[in-house]
């Protein structure tokens, strides 16, 4: 039997000043066609190797999301993830191993995001997009791959701040800039580490993150 109510949407591109980028994020809940997931649930996280495409093994990236929240408390609120591999060569009739299907589904009372509504647009821009951006870090939750969004549990082996889902996704961005500001980066986090150490001796530093292999 066919539905009886059909929800139709349009993609369209949106601006790039700071209140839009903020609506692309989870507490905002959206809809979106590429970029990086906007998680709900940041702590239960797909591990990377479900992420690669099971025909060349390679990382697969987001083709869109859909927020479609159901009336069941279980599922307040509920969005869709669809990921596919960027290889055509991949792609054929009837076969689905390039593409992958995830739900992730809250209820209305949980540890991340206010039971209230978000704001709307026009509220927004009444906001401190700064003080969203600062009081909403889904990296205090999760370790996200710089790149994709995805899980990232590996760290740069030289600075041990940028992170990654992998050794492909590490190489790109180390040829987009990484190399550059790896540097800095480092030079930042032992001037932070010997401030610490100074006001923490005696204090043991366990870290059980794994580290990729310098590029």
């Amino acid at each position: 039997m066919a539905a009886k109510e059909v929800e139709l949407g349009f993609a369209e591109e949106i601006s790039n000043d700071a209140v839009r980028r903020l609506q692309m994020t989870s507490p905002f809940f959206p809809s979106r066609i590429g970029g990086i997931p906007a998680w709900l649930n940041l702590q239960d996280l797909p591990d990377s190797s479900r992420m690669l495409c099971k025909i060349c093994q390679k990382p697969m990236v987001l083709l869109l999301q859909v927020y479609a929240p159901l009336s069941d408390d279980r599922s307040f609120h509920r969005t869709i993830f669809v990921f596919c591999c960027k290889d055509g060569k991949c792609h054929s009739t009837n076969r689905n191993d390039c593409f992958l299907v995830l739900r992730n589904q809250l209820k209305r009372d949980n540890k991340f995001y206010s039971c209230l509504p978000p704001p709307d647009l026009d509220e927004i821009n009444e906001l401190s997009v700064k003080s969203v951006a600062e009081e909403f870090k889904p990296k205090a939750w999760a370790s996200l791959c710089d790149v994709c969004g995805c899980k990232g549990d590996k760290k740069c082996s030289k600075c041990h701040m940028a992170q990654y889902c992998c050794r492909e996704h590490q190489t790109v961005d180390w040829k987009s800039g990484h190399k550059n500001l790896c540097p800095k980066l480092l030079s930042s986090a032992e001037g932070s580490h010997d401030q610490l150490l100074e006001g923490n001796r005696g204090t043991s530093m366990n870290n059980s993150k794994s580290y990729l292999p310098r590029i």
